[in-house]
């Protein structure tokens, strides 16, 4: 039985590995990037710059990227409860992750002025 179990995971291939933790809201950098405190237990925190996976939100020097980096500061801001879940990887100095307001997800919460990209990173 343990040979069959063990054949089946090595076929299922290589999981992603998920990192989830509490944070706290910093700031907004613009509509898809954060700084937000990560909770990492034991009484140790960190402040790290986050980008938002799958979601692509306008840039922050046009008219459509100063509401979606209002929206996501108001979002943030008003949250009891953020959770990331961090991808692993960087793009720009930036953690990507997935991140959830409250058991929202944000990307989601922030449709339809940011959209899903086609290949999220």
């Amino acid at each position: 039985m343990n040979l069959i179990v063990v054949l089946l995971l090595i076929l299922a291939g290589p999981t992603e590995p998920v990192h989830q933790h509490r944070a706290t809201f910093v700031r907004v950098v613009d509509g898809d990037t954060y700084q937000l405190d990560v909770d990492l237990d034991f009484h140790v925190h960190v402040v790290e710059s986050f980008r938002l996976f799958g979601w692509d939100c306008p840039e922050r020097n046009t008219d459509a990227g100063t509401v979606a980096t209002e929206k996501a500061r108001v979002l943030l801001a008003a949250a009891k409860v953020i959770i990331i879940e961090s991808k692993g990887v960087q793009s720009f100095a930036r953690w990507v992750a997935r991140i959830w307001i409250d058991g929202i997800d944000l990307g989601e919460a922030l449709a339809p002025i940011c959209v899903p990209m086609k290949a999220p990173r």
